[in-house]
């Protein structure tokens, strides 16, 4: 292969990308520090329970807890909830750089391509980082510590500490998403089965078994403290309880999410901003147990839907995506017995697992954003391979890695212009009406999420939507949860609104009217 960056080690090539990365996330900052949405006010709100001391408020089963307390400290610092948000996922986007580097290395991935594997990775993360108050990159970045740590644990035979690392890494990423749980257990013992069958000897199989039970008992005890605090909270044993709710609401004869059809909900305290800090008090209809010929045809609908949307998903992060999992499949086919000795099967393990669970039920571009970090590596390794085996020229080759590397950057780019300043207009809108004071509970007609950003910049508690549209009937449901004030949006307003209710803002912000209740 041409050596175009000759003068670059790999480590220069990291600073290189390192620099590259804090200069665009200083640049970019300021516009990305309005975005909010109902999940990340979740995780503010419990972070500032923790904050306060209101313990019994703040471990909540819905919501990994990690990302709340890492955010502990900047609220303890004094910076806004949002910035200190953003400040904490671009760190962690940084560290994510770090770990996308070191795999580079644990792959042995031709120098010449450290440069643009890394700054292709660095716009995909910068994207991660800025544009969703979101765990999902502190889950992709402790995935690729995972990979790091397994492919160095199936180089070894010995080494305990590396299987006390891969318990703790596993019970972080429990800790930024229950789905952790299932995933870092499935996988750690789907790659623990693959090395048993490496050796051939007893020996070296025992000590295996013995250290895949040390990595098991580490990420048990260390989860096990969470897994009790939350479980004596609700009564029940229970490792977390988003998947019931998500079993529920996406299932077979589900209305959707309860906000949006069940009308005015309590907060879920007395300090939360709305019901989705804590939703495992909603009451919901349970599944027809007695039609389980439903249950089974739902399920396979699903699981047909997710997957096209799962390849959807990966066409969105680069058009060579599939094509490079086709490929990775077909060489280690092509390796044989040796393919249990290969990297790539570790990784695409990896993949397997983190899909199917996502699989069953649903699935989103967030869920999978590890992804796109790891098929950027695959495609790399792939790459190396290609320059081995064929000799093309300067041109050629140059043409290869550009198109490789550009098919990432078409998602970042879309996403960080679709997401610039949004959430702005709200924000300055709701500076217009300060003077007003809002205090109390704030109900909506129109817009749910935009009533809950509202009302979580006004410090009050948001019970949702208006079930009703017509004035005395959403007068009736105001006056039963003693509601404050009503906000109605543009796509739900009418002249009788100003007839029965008080205006006090009377046209001044563009969006929507505000009128006092009590």
């Amino acid at each position: 292969m041409h050596q175009y960056f000759k003068f670059l080690s790999p480590r220069n090539a990291f600073l290189i990308s390192v620099l590259f990365y804090l200069v665009l996330l200083i640049i970019l900052f300021p516009f990305y520090c309005y975005q909010l949405d109902p999940d990340g006010i979740s995780y503010i709100g419990i972070a500032q329970k923790y904050l306060i001391g209101d313990f019994e408020n703040a471990i909540n089963g819905c919501w990994g807890p990690l990302m709340s307390w890492l955010l502990i400290p900047f609220l303890a610092a004094g910076f806004k909830p949002l910035v200190g948000f953003k400040i904490l996922t671009g760190t962690i986007g940084l560290l994510s750089l770090f770990q996308f580097n070191k795999l580079l290395t644990n792959l042995d991935i031709d120098t010449n391509l450290y440069l643009p594997s890394l700054l292709c990775a660095t716009i995909v993360i910068l994207n991660f980082a800025l544009t969703l108050v979101a765990p999902d990159l502190m889950f992709a970045f402790f995935g690729i510590c995972l990979v790091n740590v397994l492919l160095k644990y199936s180089a070894s035979q010995e080494n305990f500490l590396t299987t006390i690392a891969i318990g703790i890494i596993g019970a972080l990423l429990f800790f930024t998403k229950n789905y952790g749980l299932p995933f870092f257990f499935v996988t750690f013992s789907l790659i623990n089965l693959v090395i048993f069958f490496r050796n051939d000897e007893k020996t070296l199989r025992w000590k295996l078994i013995q250290r895949y039970l040390v990595g098991i008992f580490v990420f048990g005890m260390v989860s096990f403290i969470w897994i009790y605090l939350i479980s004596a909270k609700y009564g029940y044993w229970t490792i977390g309880t988003a998947g019931h709710y998500n079993h529920i609401v996406f299932g077979p004869q589900s209305l959707g999410h309860p906000m949006f059809y069940i009308g005015l909900m309590e907060p879920s305290n007395i300090t939360a901003t709305t019901v989705m800090e804590d939703f495992s008090y909603v009451e919901l209809p349970a599944w027809n147990a007695s039609d389980w010929t439903s249950h089974v045809q739902f399920y396979i609908s699903r699981f047909l839907n997710n997957f096209f949307a799962y390849f959807k998903i990966l066409n969105d992060f680069s058009f060579t995506t599939a094509c490079l999992l086709i490929i990775s499949i077909i060489y280690l086919i092509q390796l044989g017995r040796k393919a249990i000795y290969n990297k790539i099967l570790v990784l695409l393990l990896f993949l397997f697992v983190l899909t199917s669970g996502y699989l069953i039920l649903l699935i989103e571009h967030r869920y999978l954003w590890l992804y796109n970090l790891l098929m950027i590596v695959i495609g790399s390794y792939f790459l190396t391979q290609f320059f081995k085996t064929f000799k093309l020229s300067s041109i050629a080759s140059i043409m290869l890695i550009g198109a490789f590397y550009c098919s990432f950057l078409l998602y970042p780019g879309i996403t960080l212009s679709r997401n610039f300043n949004k959430g702005f207009d709200l924000y300055s809108q709701h500076q217009q009406i300060q003077h007003l004071n809002l205090k109390g509970r704030i109900a909506t007609k129109g817009t749910w999420y935009g009533g809950a950003v509202l009302a979580y910049y006004s410090g009050c508690q948001y019970y949702g939507v208006c079930k009703h549209i017509a004035p005395e009937s959403v007068a009736k449901e105001l006056a039963e949860h003693e509601i404050d004030y009503l906000v109605v949006w543009r796509n739900a307003y009418s002249e009788l609104d100003d007839a029965y209710f008080e205006n006090v803002t009377n046209g001044v912000v563009e969006d929507f009217e505000v009128y006092k209740i009590r």
